[in-house]
C-alpha cells in the first residue's frame, strides 16, 4: 500500500502540524481549531479549544507548547489541559532542548527567549501550583538554571 493516503483529518484551518518524537501523536495548530490525533487510528484524542500554532512536543511526549497569541501555552498531551502561559515574541518558532528543561522561542525580529522550565516548575511547586506531570530531568551539564519567573511574564490558569 505504498503511496496511499491513510487518513483525512478535520483540522479546520490548521496552519502548522508536528509529530511527537515517538510518532504516537500528530498536533495540528490553527486559529479555528487545534488538537491532537493518535497516529495508531487517526482519531482525534484532544481538542485544545484554543489556538495552538507552531506546536512543538517535548521529547518525552507528555506535554507540548503552542502559540496562542499573545502567549505560548504549555499543554498536557493526555487531555489538552493548559498548564500555563509564557509571554513570547510575535509569531515565534518553538524548540525544547536540554532534556525538555528549556523552551526556546525564536522570533522573526532575531530575538530569542529561553525559558528554564525546571526553575518555573520549582517556583510553582513552592506555591502548590506545579504541573501534574513527572519532574523534568536533572541537568547533565551545569548551566544558567537560576532564572527568576516574574508574575508579569508567566501565568498559570
Amino acid at each position: 500500500n505504498s503511496g496511499n493516503q491513510i487518513a483525512e483529518l478535520p483540522t479546520g484551518t490548521a496552519s502548522s502540524v508536528a509529530f511527537s518524537r515517538n510518532g504516537h501523536w500528530l498536533a495540528a495548530g490553527g486559529i479555528t481549531r487545534s488538537g491532537l490525533w493518535r497516529t495508531s487510528d487517526w482519531q482525534q484524542a484532544v481538542d485544545f479549544k484554543q489556538e495552538a500554532l507552531n506546536p512543538e512536543f517535548a521529547a518525552r511526549g507528555d506535554f507540548l507548547a503552542g502559540v496562542s497569541d499573545p502567549d505560548v501555552s504549555i499543554l498536557r498531551t493526555s487531555d489538552g489541559l493548559n498548564l500555563g502561559h509564557l509571554k513570547c515574541p510575535e509569531n515565534p518558532t518553538l524548540h525544547f532542548c536540554a532534556g525538555d528543561r528549556r523552551l526556546v522561542m525564536t522570533a522573526t525580529n532575531t530575538t530569542s527567549f529561553v525559558w528554564d522550565l525546571r526553575a518555573l516548575r520549582r517556583e510553582l511547586r513552592a506555591t502548590g501550583l506545579d504541573w501534574d506531570l513527572p519532574p523534568l530531568a536533572e541537568a547533565a551539564v551545569p548551566g544558567p538554571d537560576q532564572l527568576r519567573v516574574a508574575p508579569e511574564i508567566a501565568t498559570v490558569p
